[in-house]
């Protein structure tokens, strides 16, 4: 057994379904100006699959600025998709990591599918891939590598598996659920020194809107404790020599904005 706390977040249940996630908005590869994305997953059983789309301008019959395909797999690893991809002029890998239930997903969800997931379903492991064109030559893409890892126990075995070659780590906590914070310093940072000492960190707090939500103030009352505060954050990202940063997972343009600045961040490293 760990010695860092195993509280689970209040949000965070089991979810053993079987269904299967297809989702396929247009897209038009005569754009030479469309970025492309290539998505990888591994199921529980091990097995991994990817698929490859097109990001573009806004596309007008969704509503979103995603052009592409999505899928998810079936237990026993199915999976249907389309291919298309560009070549990018530079990669990048970004690992994110936290306890379960902090948001993790639903960071990286709407960021490269532009939506809020539906419902908590706990992941395994997941590989976003997207295109962020260059801050200084818009005709120049660089691959933004974002790979989701499971937060749960049971997984503290596998979970290193997605640390290398790494060029910086977000380490998660959930603003209403001060055990992740707690882990951040118990089980996060010391997991990842151990398998990616000198990689940049990024401490993300995610859920700052349940900061003023009365309920959740309540809910934590009764526990004696309260929402972590910014200065909080900021006090556990000095002690592990990371960056902080705030997240509104409620907010599209705010993740973007977010995320495009981590990417412009690496294109220095």
């Amino acid at each position: 057994m760990s010695s860092y706390a195993t509280n689970h977040h209040p949000n965070e249940h089991n979810n053993n379904s079987n269904n299967t996630c297809d989702y396929r908005p247009e897209y038009d590869t005569s754009n030479p100006h469309k970025s492309g994305y290539q998505t990888t997953q591994t199921t529980a059983s091990g097995s991994s699959y990817a698929t490859y789309g097109v990001y573009g301008d806004v596309a007008q019959s969704s509503g979103s600025n995603l052009a592409g395909i999505s899928s998810a797999s079936t237990a026993n690893g199915s999976v249907s998709g389309t291919l298309s991809y560009r070549k990018p002029d530079a990669k990048r890998k970004l690992v994110v990591t936290g306890d379960g239930g902090c948001g993790k997903t639903c960071l990286l969800i709407m960021y490269s599918e532009n939506r809020f997931p539906e419902a908590y379903i706990p992941t395994v492991f997941e590989n976003y891939v997207t295109m962020v064109p260059f801050p200084t030559d818009s005709s120049k893409f660089v691959e933004l590598a974002l790979w989701d890892t499971a937060g749960q126990e049971e997984y503290d075995r596998l979970r290193p598996l997605s640390y290398p070659e790494s060029d910086v780590i977000f380490i998660c906590f959930a603003i209403d659920f001060p055990t992740s914070l707690a882990n951040v310093t118990d089980k996060w940072h010391p997991e990842v020194s151990h398998f990616c000492e000198g990689v940049p960190l990024i401490l993300v707090g995610t859920k700052i809107d349940l900061r003023k939500d009365q309920r959740t103030s309540d809910l934590l009352a009764a526990q004696g404790t309260t929402p972590i505060t910014p200065q909080q954050g900021q006090a556990v990202a000095k002690e592990i020599g990371a960056t902080y940063m705030e997240v509104l997972l409620s907010i599209l343009p705010f993740v973007h904005l977010r995320i495009q600045l981590i990417a412009i961040y690496l294109l220095s490293l």
